[in-house]
């Protein structure tokens, strides 16, 4: 039986499940918690999904845990992934807020 994202993604539906971890994946990270999982390099490459659905039913739930991973420095290792502060053209996916980091 499928259902739709409206139930599968719903943060109190999820929220009911005791320990409830999501994981997911980001850009960046800055150190005021913001994280980036859409733009890199000024260019917007990809959606977040269901992630801050997930994010936000983790919060909900008893013992739940949200999880952001991203590699700590970019493939040639010059550049690491967590920073001072996102760049300026960044468009937020998770502010201080929302944000697990």
């Amino acid at each position: 039986m499928a259902c739709a994202t409206s139930y599968t993604h719903d943060a109190v539906v999820l929220g009911k499940f005791g320990r409830f971890v999501a994981i997911n994946g980001a850009l960046d990270a800055d150190l005021t918690g913001q994280v980036n999982t859409e733009t890199a390099s000024g260019r917007h490459i990809g959606g977040v999904g269901g992630q801050m659905d997930f994010v936000r039913a983790a919060n909900r739930s008893l013992e739940g845990r949200s999880i952001i991973a991203l590699q700590s420095t970019n493939r040639d290792r010059s550049r690491s992934r967590i920073v001072a502060r996102l760049a300026a053209c960044w468009k937020g996916t998770m502010n201080r807020k929302t944000s697990p980091v």
